[in-house]
C-alpha cells in the first residue's frame, strides 16, 4: 500500500453540438462521446498545460462554442484503477520513455482513453498495459521496474505496512502479494518485502527465449483475485487487504478482511458489510 503518488491529469472538454468520432485524431486522439443534451465530451490524458492550451485552440479553430473544462480526479472515479495504482504510473512512465514504439504508444493511449470513458473493461486494459510490451527482452523490462519503483513508489510505501509485513514473516506467516499489475512492477517492489517471487499473483504473460510475449498467464483483477488465490494458495486465508473496489472479491474470499485506504466505493462496501477500514497515520493527518 502506498500514499497516493503523483496522478495522471485527464481532462474532459465539453462543447456545443455534435462531433463526430472522426475527430479524434484531429484532438489528438481524444475519446468522444455525444451526450443526450446535444454536446460532446472529449476526454483523455493530457501531458501538460502546453497541450492543453493546443487543445483549446482547436476547439476555438474549429468554430464550436466550449461549455466547460474539467479536471477529472482518478482517486474518486468508479470502475477505474486505484489511486497511486502501480500498474497506471509504470504505464505512463514506459511510454514517457519510449521504452516501445511510437505506435504501440499511440493505440495505447487511445485504449487508455476509451478505458476512461467506459468503452474498454478493467480486466481488457490490465491485459493491455501489460501487453504491450511483447518483444522487448525481460531483462530489460525488470531493470526498468526496478527503476519505477526506486524513484515513484518506495518512499510512498505506508511505514504501517512495512512493520505489519515484518511482524508477519517474524511470526512464520504465508505472505502472498496479489495484484492486477504487471508481475514486474510488483516483483521488484516486493523484494523489500521479502516475499518471493512464487508467492506474487500479479498480471503476468509468458516469457519466451528471453523475451515478452502476448500470451497471458493470469489476470488477477476482481473476481480474478479470488480466483487465483483458491487457485494457486488453496485454502482459505486468514486476513487479506485491498484498496479498492477491484479488491472486494478477494477481501470477501478471506476470514478477516481489511479496507487500507480504500477509495470512496470500498469504503461504502466495507461499512455496509462490517469489514475493518483503516487510514494510515500521514491520510489522518
Amino acid at each position: 500500500m502506498t500514499r497516493t503518488e503523483h496522478r495522471p491529469t485527464i481532462y474532459r472538454l465539453r462543447v456545443a453540438g455534435r462531433l463526430d468520432q472522426h475527430w479524434s485524431a484531429w484532438f489528438g486522439g481524444l475519446t468522444l462521446t455525444q451526450d443526450t443534451d446535444g454536446t460532446t465530451s472529449l476526454s483523455g490524458i493530457v501531458a501538460d498545460q502546453a497541450e492543453l492550451h493546443g487543445l483549446l485552440t482547436k476547439v476555438r479553430n474549429l468554430g464550436v462554442t466550449l461549455i466547460s473544462v474539467e479536471a477529472i480526479d482518478l482517486a474518486n472515479r468508479e470502475a477505474r484503477l486505484g489511486s497511486g495504482d502501480a500498474g497506471e504510473g509504470f504505464f505512463r512512465w514506459e511510454m514517457d520513455r519510449g521504452m516501445v514504439s511510437d505506435e504501440i504508444i499511440r493505440w495505447a493511449k487511445s485504449r487508455y482513453n476509451d478505458y476512461l470513458a467506459g468503452k474498454v473493461s478493467e480486466d481488457d486494459m490490465c491485459v493491455d498495459m501489460t501487453t504491450m510490451n511483447a518483444g522487448l527482452d525481460e531483462t530489460t523490462i525488470r531493470k526498468a521496474s526496478r527503476q519505477y519503483y526506486e524513484e515513484n513508489i518506495a518512499a510512498d510505501v505506508f511505514p504501517e505496512m512495512r512493520q505489519l509485513v515484518q511482524k508477519l514473516h517474524d511470526d512464520g506467516c504465508e505472505i502472498w502479494a496479489v495484484s492486477s499489475s504487471s508481475e514486474w512492477i510488483i516483483r521488484e517492489a516486493m523484494k523489500d518485502f521479502r516475499i518471493p517471487a512464487n508467492r506474487i499473483l500479479a498480471c503476468e504473460v509468458q516469457i519466451e527465449n528471453g523475451h515478452v510475449t502476448d500470451r497471458m498467464v493470469r489476470i488477477p483483477s476482481g473476481e480474478g483475485k479470488a480466483v487465483a488465490l483458491r487457485e494457486v494458495v488453496g485454502h482459505q486465508p486468514d486476513a487479506a487487504f485491498g484498496n479498492s473496489r477491484w479488491d472486494v472479491e478477494m477481501l470477501a474470499l478471506v476470514k478477516t478482511p481489511f479496507a487500507v485506504n480504500p477509495t470512496n466505493d470500498l469504503k461504502k462496501i466495507a461499512s455496509q458489510r462490517g469489514w475493518t477500514v483503516y487510514f494510515p497515520d500521514s491520510i489522518r493527518r
